[in-house]
């Protein structure tokens, strides 16, 4: 776990392209507000998505639209930026001894047929 007190980053540690991961990011605390989501240098070129779910989590989107894949290898592959309802960014997770999680997790291949996914390849 990456945790940056206003962003997380989210690794992956894959053995074969990957064109597209989806999962839900839950166990956030109710003042943290996702803003942004940005790629890194593994997934420049990526479009990124997300969705807040409020009670849920936030659902997030990684897709290569133009048939580029992540290259096998671990690092970093997102930012998520957030901050929390009044506008200012803080610690949540230090601070508050928050642990998020990473459910729904579904990732594409080269080919962009599903992959089973050992969750310790994908982290935040």
């Amino acid at each position: 776990e990456r945790n940056h007190g206003d962003r997380l980053t989210l690794e992956m540690d894959n053995n074969m392209p990957v064109l597209g991961v989806g999962f839900t990011i839950s166990n956030l605390p109710d003042e943290a507000r996702v803003k942004t989501i940005l790629p890194t240098f593994r997934t420049n070129g990526f479009l990124t998505q997300f969705n807040d779910l409020d009670e849920e989590g936030v659902k997030v989107v990684i897709v290569s639209l133009k048939g580029k894949a992540i290259s096998p290898g671990a690092g970093s592959v997102l930012e998520i930026f957030y901050e929390n309802s009044r506008g200012l960014f803080q610690r949540f997770f230090q601070n508050r001894n928050m642990d998020p999680q990473l459910t729904g997790i579904n990732v594409a291949d080269a080919n962009n047929q599903p992959v089973a996914v050992n969750t310790e390849d994908l982290n935040l």
